[in-house]
């Protein structure tokens, strides 16, 4: 075998591993970055990456809000803190370079698809049973839900993670219904409400409202395309009586829900533990933005600038937290400034556009849902949020899943 095809064999064996570990143990993604980018510093083959990478409108965005960051480190005070910040956002310039440059047939997509499938499926069971465990030993339901669930990762990011998977089954099955058989949408169907069911028992609040988005979508077009109205009626019966036998059995659930309720038509300053008070969280971070709009304050100096504004504000709560804006843009704004705040808006009105020019629904279901999450955190400062935005929003841009030629089995048939 040719080296360069060694080096593609072993890179596309990597991004495989790289979507399974995310939803089973997102930390372990360092590390298959790190060899990813090991294997494309070995392979060579320089010009023509080159030009793959240049060709592409999303790289510079990406380029660019990295070397904003870069910037900022000028200003920052706290350089130990920016520079942790530095680290955590690399794969905004590492999974460009790996990923734009790298050609994936239509099988080799469709089945990255199906191991990130896979990876949620078997985080899910790891989950279930470790809460079966906690539950013969505690006798608590509560650790069916929420933070108890998905012990090693938050629930607001794993709900991310599998209303993505959620958005792969609905789009199949809606896209394919008269191609395949009863007994295919059966199993695809038992899948999608096996999912739903968990998400809501994550009890991640703006993961659920993701949830009934992809929902409504996929019932709309089963409806509306299709004239399967039966089908919907049926579908929407099951997953409601599902999670009303969740409310039933234990109190948490409503308890989230009520406050879920409270938080969309009032909001106090009682708390800042609860999203009703994120508005609070950005009025004080747009306090310290109307001092900095051009430059920002710097990564490092970020959250330390936010808690001197809540310290003048006296929201005690917020500044022994440290909690930073709870938003991506307003975070962006405020650690970069107006260029930050560009950037983050490019990361998701780029790969948009060219979604709605080529019809990708999946790129756009996943640009949906991250900029939904997006809105009530600022997802990019973490690791579990970061990774999965640049990889995903990355290899669905550039290499959409076109099912109908997948299902023809042509390995020579590309996405680009």
């Amino acid at each position: 075998m040719p080296q360069q095809a060694k080096h593609a064999q072993i890179q596309f064996y990597l991004f495989g591993a790289l979507v399974f570990a995310l939803p089973v143990y997102y930390p372990s993604s360092s590390l298959i970055l790190i060899l990813l980018t090991f294997n494309f510093l070995a392979s060579g083959n320089w010009a023509e990456k080159w030009a793959r990478l240049v060709a592409s409108k999303l790289s510079w965005v990406f380029l660019f809000c990295y070397f904003v960051l870069m910037l900022g480190l000028a200003i920052t005070n706290n350089k130990s803190v920016g520079y942790f910040d530095m680290e955590t956002k690399l794969p905004l310039l590492v999974a460009p370079l790996v990923i734009l440059t790298t050609r994936f047939t239509v099988i080799q997509m469709r089945t990255l698809g199906k191991l990130f499938i896979a990876g949620s499926f078997v985080s899910m069971l790891l989950f279930l049973l470790l809460s079966v465990y906690n539950f013969l030993l505690s006798g608590d339901y509560n650790t069916f839900f929420y933070a108890k669930l998905s012990n090693w990762i938050h629930p607001g990011y794993y709900s991310i993670y599998l209303n993505f998977v959620l958005a792969i089954l609905v789009r199949y099955l809606t896209l394919n219904w008269l191609e395949i058989s009863t007994q295919k949408k059966l199993i695809i169907g038992a899948l999608i409400g096996f999912v739903a069911v968990f998400v809501f028992m994550l009890l991640a609040k703006v993961g659920m409202l993701i949830l009934f988005g992809i929902m409504f979508w996929g019932l709309a077009y089963l409806t509306i395309k299709h004239k399967r109205w039966k089908v919907s009626v049926v579908f929407l019966i099951l997953i409601f009586g599902l999670n009303t036998m969740i409310l039933l059995i234990n109190d948490l659930p409503k308890r989230r829900l009520e406050a879920f309720y409270t938080e969309l038509i009032r909001s106090d300053n009682s708390s800042i533990a609860n999203s009703s008070n994120r508005s609070v969280l950005w009025q004080a971070s747009l306090g310290v933005i109307e001092k900095n709009w051009l430059t920002g304050v710097g990564a490092g100096d970020g959250i330390d600038e936010l808690v001197k504004e809540y310290d003048r504000r006296g929201m005690e709560k917020a500044a022994r937290k440290r909690l930073n804006s709870h938003n991506q843009l307003i975070q962006s704004l405020l650690d970069s400034g107006i260029f930050g705040g560009i950037a983050t808006l490019l990361l998701f009105l780029i790969p948009a556009w060219q979604s709605v020019k080529i019809k990708n629904t999946l790129n756009l279901m996943f640009l949906f849902s991250f900029g939904t999450f997006c809105i009530v955190e600022s997802a990019f400062e973490t690791q579990a949020g970061i990774v999965f935005f640049t990889c995903i929003s990355l290899l669905f841009y550039e290499h959409p899943i076109k099912i109908k030629d997948a299902l023809k089995e042509n390995k020579d048939n590309f996405t680009r």
